[in-house]
């Protein structure tokens, strides 16, 4: 079993061993891994910009021949294009995709799963920068979808884990806050909401200077500690 990990940084085993592979080996392996079947232009155009041509091409047949060398069968070349060998790898990005397509009904995932780490922490080319944003979104939204459907049917534990997990991802993300809030009044703990409202409004303002929206604030027709009608 061949596992490869770019969540919470890079990691490629092989029977539960580590393989090392050198750094312009992980960079092809990974450029592959999130965009999908690229060609050989496309490939050094993305990871030697800087080169000039014939060297750019040079670089990838010799990166290509060190990953064929590596104990873990990753690849295929299929004449101009390279592409993951996703019959015999374990990615853990694809299941976290996989999850994230899944209707927010039954079963609920472990958030740790939505939460467990950024993708390819570290690298800042601009194929990765783009993807990493667009999970981190992807994540939160499905946290909020996962929140929002398990509060409906009742399941307030679920849905806290999911709202709480979308609070660390994202701070100062309202709807992410908002569910929290909810939930705490679904189990008719007035408290902690209001507690959970000051909380948020006190890191709103310090960081932002801005004030919750209206629609959080009607969460709560209450007045809180500063005296500020919530209604």
């Amino acid at each position: 079993m061949i596992e490869l990990s770019l969540l919470g940084g890079w990691r490629l085993t092989s029977d539960g061993q580590p393989v090392a592979l050198p750094e312009a080996g992980r960079r092809v392996v990974a450029h592959v891994a999130l965009h999908g079947p690229a060609t050989r232009q496309i490939l050094v155009g993305a990871l030697w910009p800087e080169a000039p041509e014939a060297q750019a091409h040079a670089c990838l047949r010799s990166t290509l021949w060190r990953i064929r060398r590596c104990p873990a069968p990753l690849l295929l070349v299929r004449g101009d294009r390279v592409m993951l060998d996703l019959a015999r790898i374990r990615l853990d990005l694809a299941e976290l995709n996989n999850l994230l397509l899944r209707p927010p009904d039954p079963p609920r995932p472990e958030p740790a799963y939505l939460t467990g780490g950024d993708l390819l922490p570290d690298w800042y080319d601009d194929w990765v920068l783009s993807e990493q944003e667009q999970l981190r979104q992807h994540c939160l939204h499905a946290l909020d979808r996962l929140a929002a459907a398990l509060l409906e049917r009742g399941d307030c534990a679920g849905a806290l884990e999911m709202a709480l997990g979308a609070v660390a991802m994202e701070p100062l993300r309202e709807s992410a806050h908002r569910a929290v809030i909810e939930v705490h009044l679904r189990e008719g703990n007035a408290s902690e909401a209001l507690r959970h409202y000051e909380a948020y409004r006190k890191l709103l303002w310090s960081e932002l200077g801005l004030e919750p929206s209206p629609l959080l604030r009607r969460l709560l027709p209450v007045r809180t500690s500063f005296g500020t009608a919530l209604s």
